[in-house]
Formats: structure tokens, C-alpha cells, sequence
């Protein structure tokens, strides 16, 4: 598998008593190519992320990675990285790190090139589109089960339903 996308949910009181939001840890391997961070034990809130962003992100990118040829993850939690995923030919994506100061122009997903960026850690990483869509899959149903599990209450947070109900019409299409 040339993608992997790991994740670790930081397990705190607020995990049981509020909804709006799960912090934990984000990494995404892609070819050896890492981006994120993502301990194998929980360290706490220190240095973790917005995973219910990360996850609305990729279930966009997972809903548009076959019709769209361009497609900006802005990693809102990151002053000017961004994953860039190209469409290099049918089968195949080119996926690279990105970094650009005007990158709040485009939200927390763009569908066209900014003006003005620089290569980051890795460039045009080749990998399969089939592969990619399925590990987004992948890891976002094992997210929601997860999430769901610690607390049945996010079922009815908007951010979750939204990421369910995209991820049920995307798979009647697929």
C-alpha cells in the first residue's frame, strides 16, 4: 500500500462531556513520505490537532478525488503547509507538500492551484488512485466506529453526521 493514514484520539474528560470537537494526532504516509505526527501512545492535548477538521477534510477529498483533477488540503492547523493531490493520469495522483502564505485564501479545501507556493518536504509522490479512495475510506469509517464508540452522544454533533451522511451517498455512487 503506498498511503496509510494513522490517527490517535486523545482521550480525555472532554471525550465524554462535549460534542463540538475530538483533538488528537494526524499522520499520513504516503510512500515513505511522512506528514503529521502520530505517537503510538496518547501524550495528551499538548501538540494535537482538530481530527474532526481532518476528517470533514478527507471525506470531502475522498467525495471529489474522482471528478476533480486538483485538490488542496489546507492543514488549518499549520501556518502555510498544505497536501497537494494532482491528477497525473486516469489511475494514477501525484500528491506533494506544499507551503504558501496565501494559502487562507482557499479555506480548508481548494480545487485550484494557488499563485504563489513552494515545494515542501516531498513532491509528485505517485500513487494510485483506487489505493488512495480506499484507505480515505478505510480510516474514515474506522474514525467514526472509534468516535462513536467513546461516546455514542457525537452521533448527533453536526460535524460527525455530516461526515456519515457524505460517506453513505458516496458509497451508493462508488
Amino acid at each position: 500500500m503506498n498511503i496509510k493514514v494513522d490517527y490517535l484520539i486523545c482521550k480525555d474528560e472532554t471525550l465524554t462531556t462535549e460534542i463540538d470537537n475530538v483533538y488528537g494526532f494526524f499522520q499520513i504516509n504516503i510512500a515513505g513520505n511522512l506528514y503529521g505526527y502520530c505517537p503510538e501512545n496518547g501524550i495528551g492535548l499538548v501538540g494535537s490537532e482538530l481530527l474532526s477538521i481532518w476528517f470533514e477534510q478527507l471525506t470531502e477529498v475522498y467525495c471529489l478525488i474522482h471528478n476533480k483533477d486538483y485538490i488542496l488540503i489546507n492543514d488549518i492547523d499549520s501556518i502555510n503547509s498544505l497536501i497537494e493531490i494532482k491528477k497525473y493520469n486516469e489511475s494514477l495522483l501525484e500528491i506533494s507538500h506544499i507551503v504558501s502564505n496565501s494559502k487562507d485564501e482557499i479555506g480548508v479545501i481548494g480545487l485550484k492551484p494557488l499563485d504563489y507556493f513552494e515545494y515542501g518536504l516531498w513532491k509528485n509522490i505517485c500513487i494510485e488512485r483506487e489505493c488512495f479512495s480506499r484507505e480515505v475510506y478505510r480510516v474514515i469509517n474506522q474514525f467514526v466506529s472509534e468516535v462513536s464508540d467513546i461516546n455514542p452522544l457525537y452521533l448527533e454533533a453536526n460535524w460527525l453526521t455530516r461526515i456519515i451522511s457524505i460517506m453513505k451517498r458516496a458509497h451508493i455512487k462508488d
